[in-house]
């Protein structure tokens, strides 16, 4: 399911109340409480986690005891794509380890940590299913395998493109089309054959007078 961004003062969607209502009369609720409010919004807002005390009449403390307990919940946002290590034995052996070392490098945050602008959250994880594969990077959910510390940037470029912003994509396009195939500034052309035709137009003109000179001479 897609995730919904929450913002303070929200109210929760109407699917989530339902689930919560009918969760609330079965015995060991929370913690299928706290994984559907994750998968709605990816993390487990402040402002969510009252409103399942109360809907739940669980103290709060002992919600917030639950999800810092078990590290698969998560209490900030996390950021536009995800980008998960396995850390399986398989993975763990044949590097994983450094491929971890290489996303801290690159981003500059530690695991479980989110870049400043909200696009990449790296976390390793337990295994995958993907031994054949080792070592194994997920983004979004898409295995990438056999990764090595130098492919990391390949690997994440096109889910930066992807954000590039419509405008400046569009900037770029016409900066491309500005140019003809041998590399040469359209624009410029255009304005070197007006000069041209100008130029012509003016030798027409004065072909004409001097031809209309010498008829009269006769």
């Amino acid at each position: 399911m897609s995730r919904i961004t929450w913002h303070d003062g929200d109210a929760l969607t109407p699917d989530l109340e339902r689930f919560i209502d009918d969760w609330s009369r079965r015995p060991g609720s929370l913690i299928m409480v706290l994984h559907r409010v994750q998968e709605e919004y990816g993390y487990v807002p402040r402002e969510v986690a009252a409103e399942v005390s109360r809907r739940l009449d669980v103290p709060l403390a002992q919600i917030y005891g639950v999800l810092t307990f078990y590290q698969m919940f998560r209490l900030e946002e996390p950021g536009k794509h995800r980008v998960q290590v396995c850390m399986g034995t398989a993975c763990y052996l044949r590097g994983a380890e450094g491929l971890m070392d290489e996303l801290k490098t690159m981003f500059g945050v530690e695991s479980g940590g989110t870049t400043d602008d909200k696009m990449f959250t790296i976390e390793g994880v337990r295994c995958v299913g993907c031994c054949g594969l080792a070592p194994v990077v997920m983004v979004d959910g898409e295995a990438h395998g056999h990764a090595t510390p130098e492919e990391l940037p390949g690997i994440l470029a096109p889910y930066r493109d992807r954000e590039e912003p419509e405008s400046e994509l569009r900037e770029v396009l016409e900066g491309a089309e500005s140019w003809n195939d041998d590399g040469q500034d359209r624009n410029t052309d255009s304005s070197a054959e007006d000069d041209g035709n100008q130029s012509r137009s003016r030798n027409r003109k004065g072909g004409t007078g001097r031809r209309a000179g010498k008829k009269g001479k006769k």
